[in-house]
């Protein structure tokens, strides 16, 4: 009994984690996943990132807008970061 309420307790905190930091993405990108971050949804790395970016940019989730803003930033913005999310995003595509 105990056990799956700390589960379901577990899976409610990260839902609401994952809405903090899609929220806070949608207006400071960095900021929203630093948070995600901080909280133990993925490593800093640009293939997680990537990984997170395709995950939740359906509707009502991740801004697209803003998708498109953060992976277009110029090459020195973070030593390169957002570029090479762009590059991880774009070899997760299925252009099939």
């Amino acid at each position: 009994g105990n056990d799956v309420m700390e589960r379901f307790d577990r899976k409610q905190r990260l839902a609401e984690e994952r809405a903090r930091g899609i929220l806070q993405f949608n207006h400071k990108p960095m900021q929203g996943l630093k948070y995600l971050e901080t909280c133990g949804h993925f490593e800093h790395t640009p293939r997680d990132v990537a990984k997170f970016l395709h995950q939740y940019c359906s509707p009502g989730e991740l801004d697209k807008t803003v998708i498109g803003d953060f992976l277009g930033k110029e090459k020195e913005y973070k030593e390169g970061f957002c570029l090479k999310v762009l590059h991880e995003y774009i070899d997760m595509m299925d252009f099939e």
